[in-house]
């Protein structure tokens, strides 16, 4: 508990001071510390917060700081303590509380509100453990949130619909693409998280969801329903080129910087989100939502697995129920041949021809 006070401790002056610390090094530092004063039967000692904030606001800048100090309370200790007999602790209260009101940062905390919600409870999470409690209760609350953050992100992950941006071969989420266009009787989803057995359950009812959404919207107006499904793994590297990009003032990517005000081509490569691994709940969910599509005649797509999903797919024979002729590098690639397929033949057919390595 001690050593975990000092590393936060060490970590707020940080940001502070704009530099880094090393957690492990810390832990080594005040461990060798209280090993070497066991010796001579010292007290356990830490990076406390009350005389950090102390040598904070009086300018300390080196560790020297803590020679003189340690000299100073050895001559109080020997010759001053009947001075400081009576001193009533609210004194030396008022100077530990003077000392941490300068560490607290109101901007900080109203830019996080205005940022993320999720960030500003774990800081006054934070901020009422250590008023209420201790350093210690302070640091159980705010890993608490963040671990509670993480969870559910992980059991409740971002599922989006993917439209073609016109005059492309690119497809982008709708919801931040207004250009963006569905192509009839095809529904692209893009998972952004792994499938683990924490999510394959609402993963599987939210693409029964988005499935269900499109067909009412289609049926509505008339056109045809959904009869392929195609599930955007991501992780590709894509390309785009900038023709006759012409900067106008000092800019830097990827280390070059160049202050020019000619016309230039520039080739940017991007890396989309994927989904990294799957688990035998995930290929379950998989295997499951490929006979429920099958019962309604819709046909499942995967477009870019990794190496590893390949593999767990085709050890638990998943790629083989799904068919390796309906796995493709790009979403731009599933599509044209979705599309191919259900104007020149039957739903659930491959066009003759058609066939795609995996990419193990």
């Amino acid at each position: 508990a001690h050593a975990q006070e000092g590393i936060a401790v060490g970590r707020s002056f940080a940001m502070f001071k704009n530099y880094h610390i090393d957690g492990n090094k810390e832990m080594i530092a005040i461990g060798t510390m209280n090993i070497l004063g066991s010796f001579t039967s010292c007290y356990l000692t830490t990076g406390p917060f009350s005389r950090s904030a102390v040598n904070y606001n009086a300018g300390c800048k080196t560790a020297m700081s803590n020679v003189i100090m340690s000299l100073a309370v050895m001559v109080t200790l020997l010759f001053l303590t009947p001075l400081f007999h009576y001193t009533p602790l609210v004194v030396l209260s008022a100077i530990i509380m003077s000392a941490m009101l300068g560490l607290i940062d109101f901007p900080a905390a109203v830019h996080l509100w205005h940022v993320d919600k999720v960030d500003f409870c774990v800081c006054a999470g934070a901020y009422l453990g250590v008023v209420f409690g201790s350093v210690e209760m302070g640091l159980v609350v705010a890993v608490a949130i963040s671990v509670l953050r993480v969870l559910l992100f992980v059991a409740r992950p971002r599922t989006t619909v993917l439209g073609n941006v016109p005059d492309t071969n690119i497809y982008r989420r709708m919801d931040q693409y207004t250009t963006a266009r569905t192509v009839p009787g095809v529904l692209v989803l893009r998972v952004d998280s792994p499938i683990y057995f924490a999510n394959s359950g609402y993963l599987r009812e939210r693409f029964t969801r988005w499935i269900d959404e499109d067909d009412e919207r289609t049926s509505a107006k008339g056109e045809t329903g959904v009869q392929y499904v195609v599930l955007d793994m991501g992780g590709k590297l894509q390309t785009t080129c900038l023709k006759n990009f012409a900067p106008s003032e000092t800019w830097s990517l990827s280390n070059y910087t160049a202050q020019t005000s000619r016309a230039l081509d520039l080739k940017l490569s991007f890396l989309s989100a994927a989904v990294g691994s799957i688990d035998t709940s995930g290929t379950s969910m998989l295997d499951e939502l490929k006979k429920t599509l099958d019962r309604r005649g819709i046909q499942i797509v995967l477009a870019n697995p990794g190496s590893e999903i390949m593999k767990k797919l085709e050890s638990s024979k998943v790629l083989e129920l799904i068919g390796h002729e309906w796995i493709f590098p790009t979403v731009g690639e599933a599509v044209a041949e979705c599309d191919f397929v259900l104007h020149s033949h039957k739903p659930g057919m491959v066009a003759d021809g058609a066939s795609h390595e995996n990419m193990v």
